[in-house]
């Protein structure tokens, strides 16, 4: 009975965890409307970078920074066509 008892309580545990759900990951849009957490997310990410090379918000944070830095050199290279103008 004991054994019985266990061995159902053990498999509404394994039941309840494996129907638990992942938490949402954060979008680029947020990342860029959102500096702070992404500095911290990218540092997170620097930690331990083979194992989180692939993670959803490790690539959403990167793709983040790629697009920040394209649209910073967009408005600098517009900054600097103006001035030859």
């Amino acid at each position: 009975m004991n054994l019985l008892r266990n061995t159902s309580s053990f498999c509404g545990f394994v039941f309840l965890a494996s129907s638990a759900e992942e938490p949402l990951s954060i979008l680029t849009a947020e990342f860029m409307e959102q500096p702070r957490l992404l500095e911290a997310t990218m540092v997170r990410c620097a930690q331990n970078r083979s194992e989180s090379r692939y993670l959803v918000d490790c690539i959403n944070a990167r793709d983040a920074v790629n697009r920040l830095e394209a649209a910073a050199e967009r408005t600098r290279r517009e900054g600097l066509e103006a001035l030859r103008t």
